[in-house]
């Protein structure tokens, strides 16, 4: 919707005046922790994860075990993912905790498998759509911290632009003083130019049916489609 060129107007604005970080216990004025939830398109994450890395900014990615969008154990979305930690980002868990009984059990062992799979030590998840979960939002998930801690998501400056929120204005007025941030970005909302949310999604939804049967015509030799 707001397309890249607007985002790396917005990186640039803020990096005038606070320095990017990834190591989330490190929370010092005039600092920024950007993060990216990864609910919809693994190919919007690399195109800003590039974008960045031009711009010598490090951000913070996080991508979900539980996706029905896309599946990190095929080779294509962990290539994608080890080329976006090899441009110096972050990578770690969205853990969605609606769909487990036992949170910190599902926790533990999606953060257990995402080290596996990533050769990595998370020190930092983000929780997919918290809701409910923002009631007892200080409990550790898996003996891990998580991005809607208190120290995260109250004691410091926090934006977002979930539902497709242009944060532009939000953050000019905001850096004005030298309060650390976080700002979440879905990259989904800044990699396209379409006219809404609806729209957005909907060319993401056409470029998936190509990717599908791309692998349809590799997988099945037979296939017409």
């Amino acid at each position: 919707m707001f397309g890249i060129r607007k985002y790396v107007n917005l990186l640039k604005l803020i990096k005038k005046k606070f320095t990017f970080k990834v190591e989330w216990n490190d929370i010092k004025k005039k600092n920024i922790l950007l993060r990216h939830d990864i609910d919809f398109s693994l190919e919007s994450a690399k195109l800003l994860a590039k974008k960045e890395n031009e711009l010598k900014i490090k951000s913070t990615y996080f991508f979900m075990l539980s996706s029905n969008l896309y599946n990190l154990f095929s080779d294509y979305s962990q290539n994608t993912i080890y080329e976006i930690k090899k441009l110096g980002h972050k990578i770690s868990l969205h853990f969605n905790p609606s769909i487990y009984k036992k949170i910190n059990a599902g926790a533990r062992m999606e953060i257990n498998t995402f080290q596996d799979l990533f050769k990595t030590q998370l020190d930092i998840i983000s929780v997919h759509r918290p809701r409910n979960f923002l009631k007892k939002n200080n409990q550790m998930l898996g003996g891990c911290n998580h991005t809607y801690q208190d120290k995260y998501f109250k004691k410091i400056k926090y934006i977002s632009d979930s539902g497709g929120k242009d944060v532009t204005n939000e953050v000019d007025k905001l850096i004005i003083d030298d309060k650390p941030l976080q700002l979440l970005i879905h990259p989904l909302w800044w990699t396209s130019e379409e006219k809404n949310v609806t729209k957005t999604l909907n060319t993401l939804l056409k470029r998936r049916k190509h990717f599908l049967q791309e692998d349809l015509r590799f997988n099945v030799k037979t296939y017409k489609g």
